[in-house]
């Protein structure tokens, strides 16, 4: 049995592939790419068992065959090799030989091919989205996202579809983001969570034209024209974050987002380490106090800022490290920062929503010691 391919072609195909490959795995068949020909178009395949991804290109070849490849190995090969042609050839002692015009390589391989359990998904549903509107959903939200394993909806993302549009939701305890965007509808309701892993090698896997999305029970795929990636899904049910969204924050404290971002940059230098306190004094209708300390170290710091706002004077402090996170996704000239009382979280939200889209960001304040 023997293939030819072209190195980099081939290359590229692999290094897509090979995002869900483990580095360790007790079994030892998921550190393998599975190689299928049929017809003369090769279909890699590799699966963690949480998530699979599967891409095809036409090579060389006058048979069928499937066969098992080092997947570390074959990636750093076809990386060494200049633009060429590589023979891939199986001998009967079931020895890879690998042949191009200057060298021989031969390696052991299983040709076993193993049946990785996965969810079979239901394609008779499918929706198509943007890479770009996929891609900046995931941007906007996935930093919120929980680190904690003891919840386990928290640490993904939830994607709700429905006539209004697709909602991304992220939220770490601390942070609640939720971005919709209203150029994709459907006329049923489908909701899922998306595990954080499979949220990265989502953004990175699809960054340009159509994603075609089919949501399944258990599991969901996207695909495109080169590349399927399938992906268990977190079955667990997420918090009702619509009820934790205020909705009495009428005190809006607007100010220019570079502005406040250099502040709180500078802030966080002074803080103390741990709570990273950032206190936020609106002492007028035009003036912000920024102010940071920490007594250990006798820091201390404290910024005057114009703003604009429209309410009762109040003493808010909120995380400089969550804070910085949530401005870096504000992409409008000024922000809004939404406020009722010191103890109760704020809404952020940039001054001005570009064209069907609605961002949205909860963050929990820190008690002040007065």
């Amino acid at each position: 049995m023997s293939f030819k391919a072209n190195s980099k072609l081939l290359e590229k195909l692999l290094a897509m592939v090979f995002p869900v490959i483990p580095s360790k795995s007790p079994l030892a068949a998921l550190e393998n790419f599975i190689m299928h020909i049929n017809d003369g178009i090769l279909t890699v395949t590799a699966s963690d068992l949480e998530m699979k991804i599967s891409s095809s290109m036409p090579v060389q070849s006058e048979s069928n065959m499937e066969v098992m490849m080092p997947a570390k190995t074959i990636l750093d090969a076809m990386k060494s090799f200049d633009d060429v042609m590589v023979n891939f050839r199986l001998n009967d002692s079931n020895q890879l030989m690998l042949e191009t015009d200057s060298g021989k390589y031969s390696l052991s391989i299983d040709v076993t091919n193993p049946e990785l359990e996965f969810p079979e998904i239901d394609k008779s549903r499918k929706f198509s989205i943007s890479a770009a509107v996929l891609n900046r959903g995931i941007h906007l939200t996935s930093y919120a996202m929980s680190r904690e394993e003891l919840r386990p909806a928290m640490s993904g993302t939830l994607l709700e579809l429905s006539h209004e549009g697709l909602r991304f939701v992220t939220t770490s305890g601390h942070i609640l983001v939720r971005y919709i965007n209203r150029t994709v509808t459907a006329e049923t309701t489908d909701s899922f969570i998306l595990p954080g892993k499979a949220v990265s090698v989502l953004q990175k896997l699809f960054t340009a034209g159509d994603v075609t999305f089919y949501p399944g029970n258990g599991a969901v795929a996207f695909a495109n024209d080169t590349v399927e990636f399938s992906t268990r899904l977190i079955n667990d049910k997420y918090p009702d974050y619509n009820s934790v969204i205020p909705k009495d924050n009428n005190q809006n404290l607007i100010l220019e987002t570079s502005k406040i971002t250099s502040a709180v940059k500078r802030m966080l230098i002074f803080a103390e380490p741990t709570f990273k306190a950032i206190r936020m004094n609106i002492k007028e209708d035009t003036i912000l106090e920024v102010a940071a300390s920490d007594a250990a170290r006798g820091a201390d710091a404290q910024e005057t800022l114009y703003c604009r706002y429209t309410g009762e004077p109040m003493d808010i402090a909120f995380n400089g490290t969550y804070l910085l996170e949530i401005l870096g996704s504000m992409e409008d000239s000024e922000v809004v920062i939404k406020l009722d009382k010191p103890n109760k979280a704020g809404i952020l939200t940039p001054s001005k929503d570009k064209e069907n889209e609605e961002l949205l960001v909860l963050l929990m304040p820190i008690r002040l010691n007065r």
